[in-house]
């Protein structure tokens, strides 16, 4: 089992006075992994759901296809799609979840199996899904400890989407830079540009931005993880309440080198890097 690297964002879901109220929240259930790497070598993964709740929490696994988009303003999101055109490339129909639906007591743990089983004459590329975990609250209805059932809750249901990226044949991958735009907001330097999958599978990998002086001194440099499924734009704000007016020259670099990860989930590709002139 892979380790997690993040806290995994969960969407709340409050059912209030026949109303949905979507917000970001953090449940009582822990899932091991945040992705599952599969191909033809190694068809079948695993993740592991904890409840570490007082309550015992009903599941339910549902597979969609999925993958991250942006808005104009690089707000990203998983964008669901419920009609799956014949080119998407979706692994749904072929992947099998088991179990779909437990139930899980205080601290238990279930071990969920994940296997792919395309068909054949499938074109040689990276296949994704989202694996839906949705948690509802088991409350023990009764007093009689014999008469005592348990049943969900209608109040509060938890929600998150585990990547499946099944990988057949021989896939590579690219990102590139297409378009930046730097805008100052008082002490903040709001960079966004979109980036470009190329080749046969999902860039995961990380966007390095730095700022340098007409020196070359690097004044500034942020870090971040980034996915670029088909294309993707993304903000970042640097802070600049510390940096002198004057000319400078911001680098956006894409590369692979993610740590922390098993060998072989991360596709390995050519760092990229674009210049950009900034004045400040």
């Amino acid at each position: 089992m892979r380790p997690i690297r993040c806290i995994v964002d969960m969407v709340l879901l409050a059912i209030c006075n026949c109303c949905l109220v979507v917000a970001i929240a953090f449940a009582d259930i822990r899932v091991a992994t945040l992705a599952v790497y599969l191909s033809d070598t190694s068809p079948i993964g695993r993740l592991t759901i904890s409840n570490t709740d007082d309550e015992a929490r009903e599941i339910d696994i549902t597979l969609r296809f999925a993958y991250p988009a942006s808005d104009s303003f690089g707000n990203v999101s998983i964008r669901f799609l419920d009609i799956v055109r014949a080119t998407d490339p979706s692994a749904v129909e072929w992947t099998t979840v088991y179990p779909k639906h437990f139930t899980l007591g205080p601290g238990e743990q279930q071990v969920v199996s994940i296997w792919a089983q395309p068909p054949t004459g499938l074109a040689e590329r990276e296949y994704w899904a989202r694996a839906l975990i949705l948690s509802r609250t088991m409350r023990s209805s009764g007093t009689d400890e014999n008469a005592r059932t348990m049943s969900p809750t209608h109040g509060i249901i938890y929600r998150t989407g585990i990547a499946i990226n099944y990988r057949h044949g021989s896939v590579e991958t690219q990102a590139v830079i297409n378009t930046a735009a730097f805008t100052r907001m008082k002490d903040t330097l709001r960079c966004l540009f979109e980036a470009k999958r190329k080749g046969s599978a999902a860039f995961l990998g990380n966007v390095v931005i730095r700022l340098r002086d007409e020196r070359g001194v690097v004044k500034k440099i942020i870090e971040r993880q980034i996915a670029v499924y088909e294309s993707l734009r993304r903000y970042y704000d640097i802070s600049i309440e510390d940096i002198a007016p004057g000319r400078y020259t911001a680098e956006i670099e894409l590369n692979t080198k993610r740590t922390g990860y098993a060998e072989g989930d991360i596709i390995q590709a050519p760092k990229v890097s674009k210049l950009f002139i900034v004045k400040l």
